[in-house]
């Protein structure tokens, strides 16, 4: 775009004034000239003359899945990105920054620490997982966190003028990047030092404090410039270490927009690639181009006329004035129809190495990666100091390598690539197949903590749900456990953490006691703590009653009856010198002395329960049910006892809510082949309540299900899905698959990594991103083994072991 040049449109890229014209100290080295507590920096002085001056404000925004998107989906990103670059009516600068990261921060943050007083076996299965994690951080590049920032700049005359103009532009940007699924974080002078502060050191998180350098009226800048300086022509040496910056003379015709600012920063150094912008008025834009086609179709007729009256009539114009007039149409037409405006832009990278020789290795890697690209980088020779303030996130522009563009070129630019989640203190799940960062999420922290879990038998649902729910849930917090296993395959693991597994079948000797007082209530000084407690057997009660009754219905007798039995029961116990907890039996009995003829219909249903095979809730608890981890197998319960064990199962589960509230424990209750447990409309009902109440008194609920055309088709179980903000899908068949796309947007490329047959691979639903994990565990971790349903696998494991112990015995006999 030869034709940007003249006075009006140089303005537009006014070059800053420094702050200090002749720098005499290190501390002079930024073109800071004051900063105020909510972010806001001036960049230039008034000098006495109260003149406008610029002042800068720095945003930090989210990444987003933008590499697997679709082609329509990429096409509405960027022209949102398009509507944020045509609201900037101001100098603004886009930045991605590599940052330093400590490693022993890293892995203090992401490794489940050991707690005093853990048993061995759990420290084994904490090692375990732990050995997980640091497999999993080998394959990234932790040391590296990717930081992107936006930098807005404004002349005013005063801190209150530029404040309000910012508040003003927030406005306006702020829902653009909501539409773009990216968070916009305003950064405060704190923040900001701190991500000045990792330009110069590599030592991991300033130890500085903004409040307090006030208090002690220490000077800002001694905490964020490096201990020495030394201003080279080719590059910056900060002591030991070297930076070196590089700008681009020239673009090619063509860049792809998803690979240019996040296949540069693909390093594993630290890096800084920087975008400064400079908006060309519209009206400045529209004029220019406007005069140029002017003075273009004058000389076009003049050199008309020269034919004429030379008798040259066959000749038209020459080629150059009708290629200007062309390309000057097309832009006029692309300003208008596309609703365009113009930038003088320039690309800033800036390398640093711990020496002259890794600098060097680092800056050839990035031209490399830049020559892919056909972009050429060249080093800012003599003016590396003007060239760093320019790549900073501060407003200072001190070198001009800019170049002109349109929106529709910006967009090469855009910033986005593909989301992460590392959240201290959460659950490992697994590697962004992406990013190849570790996938970590924090339950606690979600504004619904539901989660479901989707895959065929053999995608490795089992062994995520250990993993991630069970597994780290026990060995890395104090919540309790609570799990509905309908097909008996966690005895095992849970004998294992050294839980309590529950079989639930007359035959098994297992007795579990629903009429159970706690101490706490037992004891209870606040009579309304016993009567609360009343209340809610009385509801469980007449659910279990009338789970019992077959061929009768219920009516407001039996109600009555059941209240007023439930009541005298506890009454008698809580007025006991010694109190005993009553069993079913005893309700039964007062049941039978009560007139009305309607008692008989509910002793007589209870009869089974309490005399016959079904007693296993008839008799004092033989098992403690106060272990963390608490497991029902229902696999051997009969259809005709599934709702009575679930009723129970379930009012057992929200007494130790209850509890664990007054505690603020957290309790997890996770319902494996949930779809073989919600074929009964009852017991369906039932988790649909648990899904939307329990998060409420500190329940994280999960729940397995195999087959998503099954689950669309009851709609209790759809409807609790729809309460899950956390949903991880694992294999699934073409069916599913289909009816899976009915309710989720995915791209092509989501859609296909449903069919990935390798067990482990599955998309993570957070936050309405979609996140591709790889959650595969090698079965030389102690966690394959005992995690791991694969029927063949533990058979040949067994044969090797017995094999092994006929070798032993062997060798014993034949030893002298």
């Amino acid at each position: 775009m030869s034709f940007f040049k003249g006075k009006d449109f140089t303005s537009c890229k006014k070059m800053t004034d420094p702050v200090y014209a002749a720098p005499s100290c290190i501390r002079e080295m930024l073109d800071i000239a004051k900063v105020y507590e909510d972010g806001i920096f001036e960049i230039e002085t008034d000098g006495g003359k109260n003149r406008p001056r610029l002042f800068d404000k720095v945003y930090e925004f989210s990444d987003i899945n933008y590499i697997n998107k679709d082609n329509r989906e990429k096409e509405q990103v960027c022209l949102s990105f398009c509507k944020f670059l045509n609201s900037m009516n101001v100098d603004f600068k886009i930045h991605v920054v590599n940052e330093p990261r400590n490693m022993e921060e890293v892995r203090e943050k992401v490794l489940i620490p050991e707690k005093e007083g853990q048993e061995e076996g759990v420290k084994e299965l904490l090692e375990a997982n732990n050995q997980l994690i640091e497999k999993a951080l080998e394959r990234g590049e932790p040391q590296i966190h990717k930081k992107k920032y936006l930098t807005v700049t404004c002349r005013r005359k005063s801190y209150k003028d530029a404040r309000a103009y910012f508040n003003v532009l927030e406005a306006a940007i702020y829902p653009v990047f909501q539409a773009m699924r990216s968070k916009l974080v305003e950064l405060d002078t704190q923040k900001r030092m701190e991500v000045l502060y990792h330009y110069f050191h590599d030592d991991g998180i300033p130890d500085f404090s903004w409040t307090e350098l006030k208090k002690t009226g220490r000077d800002w800048k001694n905490e964020l410039v490096p201990y020495s300086l030394n201003n080279e022509v080719r590059r910056l040496d900060f002591g030991e270490e070297c930076m070196q910056i590089l700008f681009v003379p020239r673009l090619p015709s063509s860049l792809d927009e998803s690979k240019v600012l996040s296949g540069l920063s693909e390093v594993s150094f630290f890096s800084s690639v920087t975008i400064d912008c400079a908006c060309i008025p519209r009206s400045i834009l529209k004029e220019k181009l406007e005069a140029l086609n002017l003075n273009n179709e004058v000389s076009i007729n003049q050199e008309m006329q020269l034919n004429a009256r030379n008798k040259n009539f066959s000749s038209g114009p020459s080629y150059q004035k009708s290629k200007k007039k062309e390309e000057l149409e097309d832009y006029m037409d692309q300003i208008d129809d596309n609703d365009e405006n113009g930038f003088f832009m320039q690309m800033l990278v800036a390398v640093r190495g711990k020496n002259q020789k890794e600098l060097a290795e680092n800056v050839e890697t990035m031209k490399l990666i830049g020559a892919g690209m056909g972009i050429h980088f060249v080093i800012d020779y003599n003016q590396q100091l003007q060239a760093l303030n320019t790549l900073l996130p501060i407003g200072a522009r001190r070198v001009d390598h800019m170049r002109a563009m349109l929106t529709s070129s910006m967009v090469a630019f855009q910033p986005f690539h593909a989301k992460d989640y590392i959240q201290p203190g959460g659950t490992f799940f697994g590697t962004n197949k992406l990013t190849k960062n570790i996938i970590m999420l924090d339950r606690k922290k979600m504004k619904n903590s539901n989660a479901c879990f989707f895959g065929h038998s053999g995608s490795g649902k089992s062994m995520m749900l250990k993993l991630t729910e069970i597994g780290q849930a026990y060995v890395a917090t104090d919540d309790d456990i609570f799990m509905i296993d309908p097909q008996n395959e966690m005895e095992m693991v849970t004998q294992r953490f050294g839980g309590q597994f529950f079989d639930l079948t007359a035959s098994s000797g297992i007795y579990l006691n629903p009429f159970e007082v706690p101490e706490e209530v037992m004891y209870a000084v606040d009579p309304k703590v016993q009567a609360q407690f009343i209340g809610k057997k009385a509801d469980f009660v007449e659910a279990f009653v009338y789970s019992c009754l077959k061929g009768t219905i219920p009516t407001g007798v039996h109600k009555t009856l059941i209240v007023r039995c439930i009541k005298k029961l506890y009454d008698q116990v809580f007025q006991m010198k010694k109190p005993k907890s009553p069993v079913l039996g005893d309700f039964r009995q007062i049941l039978m002395e009560q007139p009305e003829p309607e008692a008989r219909d509910l002793y007589a249903a209870l009869e089974a329960y309490t005399d016959g095979t079904f007693d296993m809730f008839a008799r004092d608890s033989n098992l403690n049910i106060n272990n963390r981890m608490v497991v029902f197998g229902m696999k051997n319960v009969p259809n005709t006892m599934w709702e009575t064990c679930m009723i129970t199962v379930m009012h057992l589960l929200s007494m130790r809510m209850d509890y664990n509230t007054s505690l603020q424990k957290a309790t997890h209750f996770i319902c494996d082949e949930a779809q073989y447990v919600c074929r009964n409309s009852s017991s369906a009902d039932q988790m649909l309540k648990a899904f939307i109440t329990y998060r409420k008194y500190g329940g994280i609920c999960t729940a397995c299900f195999q087959n998503i055309s099954a689950i669309l088709a009851n709609p209790d179980v759809k409807d609790m899905v729809s309460n899950c903000d956390l949903k991880v899908l694992l294999d699934q068949g073409g069916s599913d698959r289909n009816a899976l796309s009915s309710i989720l947007e995915l791209s092509s490329t989501e859609f296909q990594e449903l069919a990935n047959p390798e067990p482990g691979q599955c998309l993570i639903v957070y936050n309405n991103q979609i996140l591709q994990c790889n959650a595969y565990i090698d079965p030389e971790n102690p966690l394959y083994a005992l995690y791991s349903t694969n029927f063949h696998e533990r058979a040949e494991e067994a044969k090797k072991k017995e094999a092994l112990n006929e070798d032993l015995t062997e060798e014993r006999a034949t030893a002298p």
